[in-house]
């Protein structure tokens, strides 16, 4: 038998009301929510989460008929001076409503005391109903008058400010207490934040992968995405929500994506672009309603935390996925998201020692609702077995002789081209055979000369045996995919192009731990001798010292994953 469908209440609400959440979950149990527009029609059933904007939408009611709700607020002011606000608005009300005689209005109020105080004026008011909680949370979050949220949470707490979060996804894990003084209408929200039923999400996973430089994100996002596959007793749905052009490539792993494009990409104003992006991935959340939000980037994209506040948006952990190793001279603002995340996820970095960055120290801004976890090193390992190198060489079509992979990121160097110039003369002169990898990213190879031979294989990792020695750029990925599944002769090229990633210092650790050689490509210097002597090298390559690691990044970071969301009831309690 099918489910009857969802018919959702649309919803009222000012952009930074904590209100819009605390109703919007109520209202997504009595079976959807949606946000209104405030300059379209009034319909029949349609909410309004405070007088004011009732009476704000009067004059567009001629010819409606039925049923408006209306959630009656108290204002914010000492106890004793409550009385007369509320009986001269209650006038106000019952003037407004003798406007509408095809209309009914049901008024509503958060909590018994709020009721109690319009209904002492003469008011028909009704109590929002929720169930009986039973699994109330341990944890406190306390309001103070600052505005902001203390929140307890055993040995660890932190701090939020109250409207950097949807109030009813905060109700999940703690119980909201607004201390004496702080007004009464956020003692009211309170109290309907504290009576929600804790309503489980679908099994669902959204992935959202930026536009980075190059297939860092979504490599890692991929890695994540297949561990909690093999990990969770059913396979979860898991959808790319992908600004990146190789989105592709997740929906070549099986998965289904969304493809989005950013503002610069589309020539957008920003502001009115965060706005779009926000509302479009608030219905998406609203829809598929997912268990999690899995971001990898350097912040939270603004448009995912405003998201996850709109009304009935309240069911998503958040998790992010951020690298460390940042520069030194990086803009460390983005840190500060760590207070919308339920989970701060960290990819283990074989130089974390050489890390001086912000990263690496202790973080100056509030860690909100956060837990950190360092894992080890994420790597994207290939569906296929390693190749032979017979069978590799073979299969690329390589003959006798030395062969080197070159790597280099393309357009993430400032002097590709003379360093392309470099190699092809060193090659040469000492008879190897460069085979270009070209990204996925690449509309066309390097160059166009037709006798150089260009690769496009993702991952790469089974296909490495097949070469003698690699040159490689020193990005986070390719860096652990090398070291960890590679034994062969490696030259690093750090780029200082990257806006974020401190590639000169990844390359340098290596450099000491006798793990690689390194090309300091961006001053050239003593480029050609440090080309040639590496190239003649593979003539015959040794096997070279390398780090071993057993535990998989990918795995821990589902293992996490998985024990974020297992906080999460699993059965719905009946509305």
């Amino acid at each position: 038998m099918a489910e009857p469908q969802r018919v959702p209440h649309r919803l009222f609400a000012l952009p930074d009301d904590p209100m819009a959440g605390l109703l919007g979950a109520w209202l997504d149990l009595q079976g959807g929510v949606v946000p209104g527009d405030m300059g379209s029609a009034v319909q029949d059933g349609d909410w309004f989460a405070t007088q004011s904007l009732f009476l704000a939408a009067v004059p567009r009611l001629a010819g409606v008929s039925g049923v408006l709700n209306v959630v009656l607020r108290r204002p914010n002011m000492r106890e004793q001076s409550d009385a007369p606000v509320l009986a001269l608005e209650v006038q106000i009300l019952a003037r407004a409503a003798a406007l509408l005689p095809a209309v009914m209005v049901k008024w509503w109020a958060a909590s018994e005391v709020a009721a109690a105080a319009f209904a002492a004026q003469g008011m028909d008011v009704r109590v929002l109903p929720t169930s009986h909680r039973e699994d109330a949370p341990v944890w406190q979050a306390r309001l103070g008058a600052d505005g902001r949220f203390a929140l307890e949470r055993g040995p660890q707490g932190g701090a939020l400010a109250q409207e950097a979060v949807n109030w009813a996804r905060l109700a999940r894990d703690y119980r909201l207490v607004a201390q004496d003084g702080i007004g009464a209408d956020r003692q009211d929200m309170a109290d309907l934040a504290n009576r929600l039923p804790v309503v489980p999400a679908s099994a669902d996973l959204l992935f959202i992968t930026p536009n980075g430089v190059g297939l860092g994100h979504l490599t890692r996002q991929l890695a994540v995405a297949r561990a909690l596959c093999q990990q969770l007793p059913a396979p979860p749905r898991i959808t790319f929500w992908s600004f990146s052009q190789a989105a592709v490539i997740a929906q070549a792993a099986g998965f289904d994506v969304i493809l989005r494009h950013t503002a610069e990409a589309l020539g957008a104003d920003p502001q009115v672009w965060t706005a779009h992006e926000t509302a479009a991935l608030a219905q998406q959340i609203r829809h598929d309603r997912p268990a999690a939000v899995i971001t990898d980037g350097n912040r939270i994209e603004r448009f995912v935390s405003d998201a996850l506040r709109q009304p009935g948006c309240h069911h998503p952990r958040l998790i992010w996925i951020r690298r460390g190793m940042w520069r030194a001279d990086a803009e460390t603002g983005g840190l500060a998201d760590v207070r919308y995340c339920d989970e701060v996820l960290i990819p283990g970095d074989l130089a974390q020692a050489a890390d001086k960055g912000a990263t690496a120290r202790p973080n100056a801004f509030d860690t909100g609702l956060s837990r950190e976890t360092v894992t080890a090193p994420v790597v994207l390992h290939a569906t296929e077995p390693p190749k032979k190198r017979r069978a590799a060489r073979r299969a690329l079509g390589l003959r006798r002789g030395p062969a080197c992979l070159v790597s280099l990121g393309g357009e993430a160097f400032a002097r590709t081209a003379i360093l392309h110039d470099k190699l092809v003369h060193a090659a040469r002169a000492t008879g190897v055979r460069l085979v270009w990898a070209q990204s996925p990213l690449a509309a066309r190879g390097w160059t166009d000369v037709q006798e150089e031979r260009h690769i496009s294989r993702y991952p790469i990792s089974p296909w490495l045996a097949a070469f003698d020695g690699v040159i490689s750029a020193c990005g986070y990925n390719s860096f652990h995919e090398l070291m960890l599944l590679y034994d062969g002769p490696v030259l690093l090229v750090p780029t200082t192009n990257e806006r974020l990633d401190d590639q000169a210092a990844r390359a340098g650790h290596a450099l000491t731990q006798g793990w690689a050689s390194v090309l300091d490509h961006e001053t050239g210097e003593a480029e050609d001798a440090r080309l040639r002597a590496f190239l003649a090298g593979l003539a015959k390559p040794a096997v070279q010292k390398r780090p071993r690691i057993e535990a998989c990044g990918a795995t821990q970071m589902a293992e996490r994953i998985t024990a974020c969301l297992s906080s999460a009831p699993k059965e719905s309690p009946a509305p």
